[in-house]
Parts: C-alpha cells; sequence; structure tokens
C-alpha cells in the first residue's frame, strides 16, 4: 500500500495518474473532474485556455502506420510509403477547425489585418474575387462555420495570438499529428469505415466512395459541430474544410519523420492542407489524403485547427 501511494505521489507531481489521466490547468473545463483528463476520451472531456479561444480535447501518445495501404482505392503516390510514426506524448487539439467566431475575437483583440481577396467558387466558377474577405466566402455563413479564406500564415498568426493571449504553446499540427487524430486508432478510408455517405461528412454527394451512393451537394461549409465526432471527440477531420497543417510539402514520404513532427524543406512555396473540403469528391476526404497548395493562398475550402501543448 505504502508503495502504491509513492507511486501516486510520483505522478501527481508531473501530472499523470496511474490511471492514465493527466492533469490541465484550464480555467474552463468541461466532463473532467478537477481538471484530470483521460486521453482519447474527448467525446466527454474537453477544456478552454480562455473564454473565446476553441474548445481543445486530450488525444493519446501511440504509434499508428502513416499513409494509404497498397489497394486502397483512391491512393495517390503522395500517400505512400506507409510508415510507422510514434507520438510520444499526448497533446491537445482543437474539437473542431477553428470558427468565423473565433476568429473575428482574433481579429478584433490583435487588429490582425486580412487582405481583400479570396478565391471563391460562384457561379459554377473558382475565380479569384476582389473585396472579399472570409467573411464574403460566396455562401452564407454564421459565426460556427469553419473560418475559410485563410493563408497558412493567418493560420499561424492566430497560432501566436493563442500563445500570447493564454500564456500556452498552440500551432498548427503536423501532418502525422492531424493523420493520428484524424484515424482514431482505425486503418479504414475513414474512421467510421471503407464507405462514405453525406450524412457523415460534408463533400461533394455527386461522387462516391465504396459502397456509398450520389447524394446531396451542398455547395458551401457547414456548422463545425455537424455529423458524429470520431472516437476520441474530433468533429470534421473527413470533408467541410481542407486544413492546414504546419510541414512544408513534399512529394512522398521517403525520409519522413517517425516521431509525429513537422517535416521541414520540402518547396518553400507549398504547404500542406489535409481532411477534404466541401466541394471534392469523398476520395480527397481519406485518412491518408493529402493536399498540396501555395502556403499564400487563401481560397473559400481552406481553414484550420490547433494544437497545443500538455
Amino acid at each position: 500500500i505504502r508503495d502504491r501511494r509513492l507511486i501516486a505521489k510520483v505522478f501527481s507531481a508531473i501530472g499523470q495518474r496511474t490511471d492514465g489521466r493527466r492533469k490541465i490547468a484550464a480555467p474552463l473545463v468541461f466532463g473532467a473532474l478537477d481538471g484530470w483528463f483521460l486521453p482519447g476520451n474527448g467525446q466527454e472531456e474537453w477544456f478552454q485556455d480562455h473564454a473565446s479561444t476553441p474548445e481543445m480535447i486530450v488525444l493519446p501518445e501511440g504509434q499508428f502506420l502513416m499513409g494509404a495501404p497498397s489497394g486502397e482505392a483512391g491512393r495517390f503516390k503522395d500517400e505512400v510509403p506507409q510508415h510507422n510514426v510514434t507520438i510520444e506524448k499526448p497533446f491537445a487539439m482543437g474539437r473542431y477547425p477553428v470558427t468565423v467566431q473565433e476568429s473575428l475575437k482574433f481579429i478584433d483583440a490583435s487588429g490582425y489585418e486580412m487582405p481583400s481577396h479570396l478565391e471563391t467558387y460562384e457561379n459554377d466558377i473558382w475565380k479569384d474575387r476582389q473585396g472579399r474577405s472570409f467573411l464574403e466566402p460566396g455562401f452564407e455563413q454564421s459565426g460556427t462555420h469553419p473560418v475559410v479564406g485563410v493563408s497558412r500564415e493567418d493560420a499561424e498568426a492566430y497560432c501566436n495570438w493563442l500563445s500570447e493571449v493564454t500564456t500556452k504553446h498552440y500551432r498548427l499540427p503536423s501532418e502525422a499529428e492531424w493523420e493520428y487524430a484524424c484515424r482514431a486508432g482505425t486503418r479504414t478510408p475513414f474512421f467510421w469505415g471503407r464507405d462514405a455517405s453525406t450524412e457523415q461528412a460534408n463533400y461533394n454527394g455527386n461522387f462516391t466512395y465504396g459502397l456509398g451512393q450520389k447524394s446531396i451537394w451542398r455547395k458551401q461549409s457547414v456548422p463545425v459541430d455537424c455529423f458524429t465526432p470520431n472516437s476520441w471527440g474530433a468533429y470534421q477531420l473527413h470533408g467541410n474544410v481542407w486544413e492546414w497543417c504546419s510541414d512544408g510539402w513534399h512529394g512522398d514520404y521517403d525520409g519522413a519523420p517517425e516521431d509525429g513532427s513537422s517535416w521541414s524543406g520540402g518547396d518553400p512555396a507549398l504547404g500542406v492542407a489535409r481532411g477534404g473540403a466541401w466541394n471534392l469528391a469523398p476520395a480527397y476526404l481519406r485518412s491518408a489524403s493529402r493536399h498540396s497548395n501555395v502556403s499564400k493562398k487563401r481560397i473559400s475550402a481552406i481553414g484550420f485547427r490547433v494544437v497545443r501543448l500538455i
């Protein structure tokens, strides 16, 4: 008994309990008694470092196989070779993509200026339109829609602001962290399985995947709390909007890090976005799917979510 008590004291001192729970000091805690979080229990537990900042879930440490296996429908050459990645420590990630409302609070508080041009899809044409901002993406949206029309530079500026106002370390996820969170322990194309339905995610329903059927195409984003989250509590990692990651673009995984870190180098002009979006076929929503885009580009199908170290 004495040994068990000593072990419990040691774990408590480092912010960890013998049952795997982690202590997180945050002003707003939901579901986790006294701020002790069970990594991977994000459907029941989350926190905020400030009333105007994103709700965060805690993801567990672990290993996973990154990339698409041979024979997966829709696999591209940039999704191979598959390789083992080890996430050594739990980390926190946004339950949702960053929202319009959260972005407005950032801009109001920081004075950050967004350029007045944005590539939007209107009248069946993608075009860079002047006089537009993330508030005018070519479709109606509310404060709970994911912010779109942000460059990776804009997303990084938001992360820097979060770090300043909360005194915690916020940043964009690495590709490996993003895919790890998306899969939530699964190896199928989507966390729910091998087929796609527009009742599970927001994409162009004129296209199918697996045994899925053709369905609606909403032609715009939807609020971030639509659809069912994965088993770790993350919403909409499949579809709705692409999400910026911190890595440089590499055309395949030869030489990719195996520790979950961001992969520097590559094409300096291109960034990585993951998850697919409302305008695309479901093959682009797969956990392994990757997309290169000009880092400075602002388009009405790209947003982001944040990671926070714990």
